[in-house]
C-alpha cells in the first residue's frame, strides 16, 4: 500500500470515529503529496472524503460540491450524491441518482452496503 493509499485508510478511520479535525488533517497531508501527480482525477478520492465531512456535519451543499468533484462513475459516490441531495431539498435529483443506483448491474462490496436501502426508496 502507498503513503497515499494509507492516509486515506487513516482518514476513513477518523471520520468512522466522528474525528473531523483528524480526518481533515489526514486529507490536507495526502493533499500535500498528490500535489507533483500529473492527473486530473488525482483528487477525486479527497473531494469524496470532504464530501463526507461536510455530509456528517450538516452542510449538504457543501458536501453536494465535493460528492459532484468526485467519481461520477463509482456507484458509492453516486449514493452519497443522492443522500445529500435528498436531504437538501432536491428529491429529483436524488430520485434520478437512486434510480440509476438501483439498476446497477454489478456485484461489490460498496454495493452489497447500499442496495437494499436504495432498493426501498424505489
Amino acid at each position: 500500500m502507498n503513503k497515499i493509499s494509507a492516509l486515506g485508510r487513516k482518514a476513513d478511520v477518523k471520520l468512522v470515529n466522528n474525528d473531523m479535525e483528524g480526518a481533515k488533517a489526514m486529507l490536507e497531508e495526502m493533499k500535500v503529496m498528490m500535489t507533483p501527480i500529473q492527473n486530473p482525477r488525482k483528487m477525486e478520492g479527497y473531494e469524496f472524503f470532504l464530501g463526507q465531512i461536510s455530509y456528517r456535519q450538516k452542510d449538504y451543499a457543501n458536501a453536494i460540491k465535493h460528492f459532484e468533484m468526485s467519481d461520477k462513475l463509482n456507484v458509492y459516490t453516486k449514493y452519497w450524491l443522492a443522500k445529500a441531495y435528498e436531504v437538501a431539498g432536491q428529491k429529483d435529483r436524488a430520485m434520478t441518482l437512486y434510480k440509476d443506483v438501483a439498476n446497477y448491474n454489478f456485484n461489490g462490496i460498496d454495493y452489497a452496503r447500499i442496495r437494499n436501502e436504495v432498493r426501498q426508496k424505489m
